[in-house]
């Protein structure tokens, strides 16, 4: 899968890039990263989101005792923001972070797995914020559901100054 293609604005050199790590509320849940990339004063030119889901509903069901067909999809929600129904916190990232991200993406498109738990849409977003050098809490009982884990993600990362959002994170639970 590849990442839209960048259209250059004429006089404009300073490239920006940004991950978004988003919670969705409900129940279970759902945790997607997405990837903009953008020219420095210019709404991002290049977005795209993409979220593990089980690859059918029937083998969800067995996906907390053993490993399923898993499929890495687009998100329709590309460039999030915060909301009642999901948390969002985006991240600058340099180039290198930007494209180590997207390799995992296509990598766990390659495995094509899904296990509840152990290899997951929050595995997904913790293995990616740890690749660009974001704390990522271990995934422990009681951060089982993507909300509870967006919790502890927040908590790990408060003191480094990198979280932006567009409201305070006490607000966001």
């Amino acid at each position: 899968m590849a990442l839209f293609p960048l259209s250059l604005v004429a006089g404009s050199t300073d490239t920006l890039y940004t991950l978004s790590f988003t919670v969705r509320r409900g129940i279970p849940g759902h945790a997607y990263v997405s990837w903009q990339k953008g020219l420095e004063h210019h709404q991002a030119s290049e977005v795209a989101a993409f979220g593990l889901y089980p690859k059918s509903r029937f083998s969800a069901i067995f996906s907390a005792i053993r490993s399923v067909n898993g499929l890495i999809l687009p998100e329709e929600n590309s460039i999030p923001k915060p909301s009642r129904r999901q948390y969002v916190i985006r991240v600058p990232v340099t180039r290198t972070q930007f494209y180590a991200a997207r390799n995992i993406r296509d990598n766990w498109v390659q495995q094509g797995r899904y296990r509840l738990f152990v290899h997951d849409c929050v595995t997904f977003m913790y293995t990616i914020a740890k690749e660009v050098g974001l704390s990522v809490p271990r995934r422990l009982f009681r951060t089982y559901s993507p909300k509870r884990y967006w919790r502890e993600f927040v908590e790990a990362n408060r003191h480094t100054g990198n979280l932006h959002t567009n409201e305070q994170p006490h607000l966001l639970f």
